[in-house]
């Protein structure tokens, strides 16, 4: 009886709830049904203009960018990375008795897709991700070792990380490579030679071929091993390999260097540097005991014993807690040059540039021409705003991004509606078969509404326009600035706000309700 009782009062609770959201529903429909209400919409004209972005962070980057890349509209970029490296472990670093240096070798891995199982050779097909640019054309690349001290603390506030950013010029040392480079979606084995050297230098008794254990291409960059045995073994005799602070005090890491090699028109790739390392191939010796009758193999021969061998070894230094970007950028003959050189920021622009990395923003300044006090005086109920940027088709763009980024400007911060709605948009837009259109749209209603609430008092904001990246998502409701990183290359021209008769000039459309 008990349970039928809950049961029937639980249906009646529903049957009342479902009663009342219709009679809500009602209420709505009657409101709009009897005039109450005239929905209708205000284009607001814009003025924008562009910026130019000096510098940026380099450090504690998700991505990294190596390689040199140019086109007409916004110039050329040369991108190097600079890297501290960790000793192998927590041990002190011990090359054995009487050790050669076989190989000395960079490794970075590609960011890339297996393609194919069955290639034609029976090996993996992989295409090469995140790259920008004609990979076919070779760049310039050079090795040194790092001349500056790298600290993780910031010398003049120890309580602070330090901060590094893109313009930091760099002093380096020996020069450990050089050499052109290319990507190679098929560069996946290295092979170490190894030399038997007591007795015949140049004879090659083993040849080790090293890969990972899932199959993947990686830059493999061949290092001077004659310098890097006279640093890490002649002249290591102390505690230089002890500790980790004590090496990166000795050795302050590496400079990869990446210049045009007589091409501009090259290649950018992005790279995840987590399991990027340098791998010193070294062979120690070791006397075979005649005592323990240990089988050993020297030479092709077994069993022998009470003989002197070298035993093939290998020590990994993964790239170290500092990591950085080093950018060059030259704008002489691109077709943003005077656009940022000097910004109309009266009148605003015909074109506005947006490139990510160390490239350039749009200024956007909303009601400047409007009578902002009219408009609040109207007391709209906001609908939706929405900002329509379009596509030069003019220009080319070959490399646009997938996204764009609107923030506040004034305050480098969060515009309200990306913490109360948890997006704005801002990715190309798509029609109702998912073919991609010629603009971006960003709904930025909030912010209107608190712009055009009656009790407004100020100046409106500046809005920033920048490409996208990923830490410009907040973590949290209190994660409101927006951060200065962005390792995103690719650049898009779009439409400005001029001239007034262009049709797809960039404009604010607001869509609002007033009582009659």
């Amino acid at each position: 009886m008990k349970l039928s009782k809950y049961l029937l009062l639980t249906i009646i609770t529903l049957l009342s709830l479902s009663s009342c959201e219709k009679d809500i529903e009602n209420v709505g429909v009657n409101l709009v049904d009897n005039n109450n209400f005239n929905t209708n919409s205000y284009t607001s004209e814009i003025v924008a203009y562009n910026e130019n972005i000096l510098s940026q962070r380099a450090e504690r980057l998700g991505q990294y960018i190596l390689g040199v890349y140019k086109d007409t509209n916004f110039g050329k970029i040369e991108s190097s990375v600079i890297t501290q490296l960790n000793l192998p472990s927590i041990e002190a670093v011990d090359f054995g008795i009487n050790p050669t240096i076989d190989s000395v070798l960079i490794d970075i891995p590609y960011q890339a897709t297996r393609n194919v199982d069955d290639y034609a050779n029976g090996s993996p097909k992989f295409d090469l991700d995140s790259i920008i640019g004609d990979q076919s054309v070779p760049f310039k690349l050079e090795v040194f070792e790092l001349g500056t001290y790298l600290t993780t603390l910031d010398p003049l506030n120890p309580t602070l990380l330090n901060e590094y950013y893109t313009d930091k010029v760099y002093n380096t040392g020996s020069l450990l490579y050089s050499g052109t480079f290319k990507p190679n979606n098929q560069d996946t084995v290295a092979y170490i030679s190894r030399k038997y050297n007591l007795v015949t230098p140049a004879v090659v008794y083993d040849t080790d071929t090293v890969k990972s254990v899932q199959v993947s291409p990686s830059i493999k960059i061949p290092l001077d091993k004659n310098l890097i045995y006279s640093k890490f073994i002649t002249s290591a005799t102390g505690s230089e390999l002890s500790t980790n602070d004590d090496f990166k005090q000795y050795f302050r890491g590496l400079f990869i260097k990446a210049t045009p090699n007589g091409n501009d028109f090259s290649s950018l790739l992005s790279l995840n540097l987590a399991a990027a390392k340098m791998t010193i191939y070294y062979s120690e010796e070791n006397i075979v005991d005649e005592a323990s009758g240990e089988d050993l193999d020297f030479d092709g021969t077994t069993g022998e014993t009470g003989v002197i061998i070298k035993t093939p070894k290998s020590f990994d230094f993964l790239f170290g807690s500092i990591v950085n970007n080093a950018i060059n950028r030259d704008y002489s003959g691109s077709l943003i040059a005077p656009y940022i050189l000097s910004p109309n920021m009266i009148a605003g622009e015909d074109k506005l540039f947006v490139q990510g990395a160390v490239g350039s923003n749009a200024v956007i300044e909303l009601f400047k021409n409007d009578n902002l006090a009219q408009l609040q005086s109207n007391n709209w109920l906001i609908n939706e705003a929405n900002i329509y940027i379009y596509k030069d088709q003019n220009s080319p763009n070959l490399i646009s991004p997938e996204r764009l980024y609107l923030y506040n400007y004034d305050t480098n911060s969060q515009i309200k509606d990306v913490l109360s709605e948890g997006t704005i948009g801002g990715a190309l837009a798509q029609d109702e078969d998912g073919n991609t259109l010629n603009y971006y749209k960003f709904t930025i209603t909030d912010f209107i509404s608190d712009v055009l609430k009656s009790d407004f008092t100020g100046t409106v904001p500046k809005l920033g326009l920048k490409v996208y990246n990923p830490t410009d998502n907040p973590i949290s409701p209190i994660d409101t600035l927006i951060k200065n990183r962005n390792w995103n290359p690719k650049g898009v021209v779009l439409k400005g706000n001029l001239p007034i008769t262009e049709p797809e000039r960039i404009k604010l459309e607001i869509f609002y309700s007033e009582l009659n």
